[in-house]
């Protein structure tokens, strides 16, 4: 399951759902007094029913008591990236497409939708794409509250990044002006994971201040993986991750990302420790503290 404010003091959740011969995607809202919303169908609202599985379903608010869901979808056979919308009353928005909005339909396989609103009437949704060779690449696209894929944007995405071996894992956050800042794990080093980020313009665009193929968020030995991210308070974004770079055991660390395409000269060269205490710490998740910096937890052996 995902999970989603409701603007309410609830939340709406969304899961993969095997009721049926395949997996699909239902959502269910919560009231803030801890009930299942009655208006809402017993069970959750199903959001696809296509005869193939849908799964890694992500969720985020739409403003307005609704949310919209994201998922990986398998009914062309490839793996592709769809997506649909959900009012607050627990009904699918009909001006949606029945079974959901195909965001990204090229070959290969398109994996691990991430999710973000990025304005009143429109969300980003960044994934890992395999249409190019055998590695994957990072794309994102606008879908608009209408139901359609934002026109100005290329079909089937925009390249974040192309660079050698693969892009793996994105997440994204706001950047408060109708784009988003994108960070993942990358791999064009070989066999060890960095972390890098990318901004997308709300007009579509990788925005061309930042480097090409990404901007370095940390590169110190050894693995750094699994990233998680946060708008900060000037449309820049925090960035965490679980990192190796003292080699046994795992540590949590933090970047700050500015929006003109350099990360914070004020925070240490590839990140801030959030804690270095013996044993693993790992998988890190982030909110925002209301500030402009971030809370960070994390699993800890």
């Amino acid at each position: 399951p995902a999970i989603a404010t409701d603007g309410a003091g609830g939340a709406i959740v969304t899961w993969t759902d095997r009721r049926g011969t395949t997996s699909d995607i239902y959502a269910q809202r919560v009231l803030a007094s801890g009930v299942v919303d009655p208006a809402w169908p017993v069970d959750g609202t199903a959001l696809v029913t296509d005869l193939l599985d849908q799964s890694q379903a992500q969720i985020v608010f739409d403003g307005t008591g609704g949310a919209v869901v994201t998922w990986l979808d398998s009914r062309s056979g490839n793996a592709d990236i769809y997506a649909h919308h959900v009012l607050g009353n627990g009904v699918v928005d009909p001006a949606w497409p029945v079974n959901g909005r195909a965001v990204c339909f090229a070959a290969g396989a398109q994996e691990h939708p991430k999710i973000a609103m990025t304005g009143a009437s429109h969300a980003i949704i960044t994934w890992q794409d395999l249409r190019v060779g055998s590695t994957y690449d990072v794309y994102a696209q606008r879908v608009l509250l209408s139901g359609i894929v934002d026109p100005s944007w290329p079909g089937n995405g925009r390249l974040l990044c192309g660079a050698t071996n693969s892009q793996t894992g994105p997440v994204l956050a706001s950047d408060g002006a109708g784009g988003a800042i994108v960070a993942w794990e990358d791999y064009r080093a070989g066999f060890v994971a960095d972390v890098y980020a990318a901004h997308v313009s709300a007009g579509g665009a990788a925005d061309p201040s930042w480097p090409l193929n990404g901007l370095v968020v940390c590169n110190a030995a050894g693995d750094q993986r699994y990233p998680a991210i946060v708008r900060d308070a000037a449309n820049g974004a925090i960035v965490t991750w679980q990192d190796q770079r003292a080699g046994v055991p795992l540590d949590i660390y933090a970047q700050h990302v500015l929006v003109s395409g350099i990360v914070d000269g004020v925070w240490p060269v590839n990140g801030a420790a959030a804690c270095v205490a013996s044993g693993d710490q790992y998988t890190p998740a982030i909110a925002t503290d209301g500030a402009g910096g971030a809370i960070v937890t994390w699993t800890d052996r």
